[in-house]
C-alpha cells in the first residue's frame, strides 16, 4: 500500500485513517509494512489537519529505525539512566511520589493505626524473573517514549531492545527506590556516576561527507535535515501539492541526501558546494535504480560504486534535473520557514545540460504513420488519445480520465471541462499539472468532423476510456505510455537511442503549439487552450478565461485557425 497523499476513508465506518507504506529498507525493523492509524473523525477537513501530524509522526519513526544500526549495549545503558535522571528530577511534590509508592495503614504498638509507604516494586521484581514479553508489558510504554524522544529505534524483540528493557525494569526499581527516600526526607541527589552516565553522548551515526563539524543541530532552530524533511513533506500533503506517486519519489531522493549528508546533521550546515557536488552525483545514478533488488536500502554512495562495477547507464539528466527539484524545494521552504540563513539550493544549475533529450514536435509524415496505423483501433483510446492532443494540446493524462460528463456545452459550443473532480474509478481528486491546467478547451471542428461527440454521447461507462487502467504510479498514463511508445518504435517514429531528441506522446502537444503559432494564434489564447503559464508572473486575471463561458467563442475561433486539411483525421 503506498503512501496516500490525503487521508483514506474506511468503506463502512466513514471513519478517516492515515496509511503509510513502511520502506522497504525498515520493514525488519519496525516490523510491519504499513503503517495505520485511525484520525478518529468523519470529518475531512479535520482528518487533513491529523493526518499531516501524524504522518509527521511516521516520518520521526522512519528517521529513528534507519539509525537502529549504529547502537551499542553501552548507549542502551546511557538510555536508561537519562531516563532515570529525567524522571527522578521530576519528583517535586508528594503527588508525585506517591506514583511510585505502595501506602497502606498498619497498626503500631505505640502511635495507633499510621500509613506506612513502601517502594512499589513487586510487579517489576517479578518482571525481572520472567520473559521479554512480560517485562515489556510492564514498561512498553517508558521504553517506546524513550527511544522517540531519544530519536532512536531498536529493533523490537532484538538483542540491544531486550537489553534495554531489562535495564528499564531495574530503571523503575530504582526510582521507586528514590520516591521512597524522598518520601522520608531524604532529597540527596543521585550518584556522582549516574549523572555522567546519563550525560554521555549516543553513538556517532555513519561516516557523513560533512567537512565542517556540524553533527550537532544549533541552538536557535533545532531543525536537523530529517527534522526538515518531516515538516516539510507533512506540509506538502497537508496542501495537497503531492500524490501518492510524488511522495514515493520525493522520499526517494531524500533517502538518498540522508544517506550523502547524514541524518542528523544541522540543515543550515549543509553547503552550497555539498548540493552542487550532490546535484552531480544524481546523474551517475543507474537508469531504474529504485526498482532494482541490488539497490534496495543502498546509500547513494553504495548504489553508485554498485552502478560503475556492473557499468549502468546513467539516468537521463533530465531525470536527475526533475529529482533534484525536490532537494531546493526542501531548501527553499526551509529558507521560508526562517531554519536556514541562506537558501544555498537556489540557482544551481544543471551540470549535465549538453547532454539532455530535447523533445521535438511531430512531422507530417510522423502524424500519418500514426494516424494511419490506429484508423481502424482495438481500442478507443488507441484511436481518439493521438487525435485529440493533436488538436487541443491535451495531455495524455488529461484525456484519460475524462468521464462523458466533462464534455459539455455552452451557446452551442462543446467544450471539454478538465477540472479535479473525484475520479469515480479511483475514488481521488483528478490529477492535474498544476492550478493553471484546470481549464476549458473548446472542442475543434476537425474533432467533431470525426465523430468524437457521437462517441461521447455513445458511451456507456463512466470514463470515456475505461480500456486504460491506473497504473502502481498512481496515473494512467503508465500503461498507456508503453503502449504508444511501442508503437512509435514500430513506426520508426522514435528517434535513435544515441539520438538528443526524442519523441513521445508528449510530442502531439508540442506539435499543437508549433501549429497555432504558425495559424497566428496568441500567446494568451494558446495559453488557456493548453494550459500554459508563466508562473512567476500570472496575475488574477489570467485565471479568467479557464472558468468564464463567455470566452468560449473566442477560444473556439481561435482554435479552429489551425488547418489539418492535410491530414486524415
Amino acid at each position: 500500500m503506498a503512501a496516500m497523499a490525503t487521508p483514506w476513508k474506511h468503506p463502512n465506518s466513514g471513519i478517516y485513517y492515515l496509511r503509510l507504506e513502511v520502506p522497504i529498507s525498515l520493514r525488519h525493523i519496525i516490523g510491519k509494512r504499513e503503517i495505520k492509524k485511525s484520525l478518529r473523525t468523519t470529518s475531512f477537513s479535520a482528518a487533513k489537519t491529523l493526518f499531516a501530524q501524524k504522518y509527521a509522526e511516521a516520518q520521526q519513526l522512519f528517521s529513528a529505525a534507519r539509525q537502529a544500526h549504529t547502537y551499542t549495549i553501552k548507549d542502551v545503558d546511557v538510555l536508561a539512566h537519562r531516563w532515570l535522571v529525567q524522571t527522578t528530577d521530576n519528583f517535586q511534590t508528594e503527588e508525585d511520589l506517591n506514583l511510585w509508592l505502595l501506602k497502606y495503614s498498619e497498626e503500631s504498638r505505640y502511635r495507633g493505626r499510621e500509613e506506612v509507604a513502601e517502594p512499589d516494586i513487586e510487579k517489576y521484581v517479578e518482571a525481572l524473573a520472567s520473559s521479554y514479553e512480560t517485562q515489556f508489558s510492564v514498561v512498553g510504554e517508558s521504553v517506546n517514549k524513550l527511544m522517540l524522544d531519544n530519536a532512536v529505534f531498536l529493533e523490537k524483540g532484538g538483542k540491544l531492545h531486550s537489553r534495554l528493557v531489562e535495564r528499564m525494569v531495574r530503571m523503575h526499581v530504582e526510582a521507586s527506590k528514590i520516591a521512597h527516600k524522598r518520601h522520608l526526607g531524604d532529597w540527596s541527589r543521585l550518584s556522582r556516576s549516574i549523572h555522567e552516565n546519563a550525560q554521555q553522548g549516543i553513538s556517532d551515526l555513519p561516516e557523513s561527507n560533512l567537512t565542517t563539524d556540524s553533527s550537532t543541530v544549533r541552538a536557535d532552530t533545532g531543525k536537523t535535515l530529517d527534522g526538515t524533511i518531516a515538516q516539510f513533506s507533512s506540509y506538502k500533503i497537508e496542501c495537497s501539492d503531492w500524490d501518492e506517486k510524488t511522495q514515493r519519489d520525493a522520499e526517494i531522493v531524500f533517502d538518498l541526501l540522508r544517506s550523502y549528508t547524514g541524518i542528523q546533521v544541522d540543515i543550515d550546515a549543509i553547503s552550497r558546494e555539498q548540493l552542487r557536488a550532490f546535484y552531480s552525483l544524481l546523474h551517475q545514478l543507474p537508469a531504474n535504480y529504485s526498482k532494482r533488488r541490488a539497490y534496495k536500502g543502498k546509500g547513494l554512495l553504495a548504489v553508485l560504486r554498485v552502478a560503475k562495477s556492473e557499468h549502468c547507464k546513467p539516468i537521463a539528466a533530465a531525470t536527475a534535473k526533475k529529482k533534484m527539484l525536490f532537494v531546493k524545494s526542501l531548501f527553499k521552504f526551509a529558507y521560508q520557514e526562517e531554519w536556514v540563513t541562506k537558501n544555498r539550493a537556489e540557482g544551481l544549475k544543471n551540470p549535465r545540460t549538453n547532454d539532455s533529450k530535447k523533445r521535438e514536435a511531430l512531422t507530417c509524415s510522423d502524424i500519418k504513420l500514426i494516424f494511419d496505423a490506429t484508423a481502424v483501433a482495438s481500442r478507443a483510446s488507441d484511436y481518439w488519445l493521438p487525435r485529440i492532443s493533436l488538436s487541443t494540446g491535451m495531455r495524455a493524462n488529461e484525456i484519460l480520465q475524462l468521464t462523458a460528463q466533462d464534455v459539455k456545452t455552452v451557446k452551442g459550443i462543446h467544450y471539454i471541462n478538465i477540472n479535479d473532480e473525484v475520479d469515480t474509478d479511483t475514488g481521488k481528486p483528478k490529477k492535474v499539472k498544476r492550478s493553471n491546467s484546470l481549464r476549458k478547451v473548446p472542442v475543434p471542428n476537425v474533432l467533431i468532423a470525426s465523430g468524437f461527440i457521437d462517441f461521447v454521447n455513445q458511451c456507456t461507462s463512466n470514463r470515456l476510456f475505461p480500456c486504460v487502467k491506473i497504473g502502481k504510479s498512481g496515473t494512467y498514463t503508465q500503461q498507456y505510455s508503453k503502449r504508444i511508445n511501442t508503437l512509435l518504435f514500430k513506426l520508426g517514429v522514435k528517434p535513435p537511442s544515441d539520438s538528443n531528441v526524442k519523441k513521445d506522446f508528449h510530442s502531439f502537444r508540442h506539435t499543437f503549439r508549433a501549429h497555432a503559432r504558425q495559424a497566428g494564434i496568441s500567446k494568451e489564447m494558446a495559453d488557456l487552450i493548453g494550459g500554459w503559464s508563466d508562473q512567476s508572473s500570472a496575475s488574477e486575471g489570467d485565471n479568467y478565461g479557464r472558468t468564464f463561458d463567455l470566452f468560449m467563442d473566442q477560444l473556439k475561433a481561435e482554435i479552429d485557425k489551425i488547418d489539418y486539411s492535410g491530414l486524415d483525421f
